[in-house]
């Protein structure tokens, strides 16, 4: 059993945790996200979610992702995310969804 848990813990240790600045990305994206429904009258339904803790979730996944995928460029990715949450809170207060969509935060960081 200890050996199963230390294979487990060593490729853990392989894989790239995403930088912080997607981390923040995912907060502010999840704060404008929240204040967009509330202010259009929808819930987290209309975006394909179950609440916010589901969307915030999906988001870090996200960012867990795009450190995979970013092959050991983690300082371009954390660039692009830091970009991304400057677009983020710089929308209105509220903003609206649609508005959130159009920053492409989201967008894969090898486009």
């Amino acid at each position: 059993m200890r050996a199963v848990a230390a294979i487990g813990l060593g490729l853990g240790a392989c894989a790239p945790e995403a930088p912080q600045p997607c981390l923040s990305l995912c907060d502010a994206v999840t704060e404008a996200t929240s204040a967009c429904l509330e202010a259009e009258g929808l819930s987290w339904a209309a975006k394909g979610y179950e609440d916010e803790a589901d969307f915030s979730a999906s988001c870090e996944t996200w960012a867990w992702e795009q450190a995979q995928l970013a092959q050991g460029d983690l300082d371009e990715l954390a660039g692009a995310c830091a970009a991304s949450e400057a677009a983020v809170l710089a929308l209105p207060t509220p903003p609206t969804c649609a508005e959130i969509t159009a920053t492409g935060w989201s967008s894969p960081s090898w486009e």
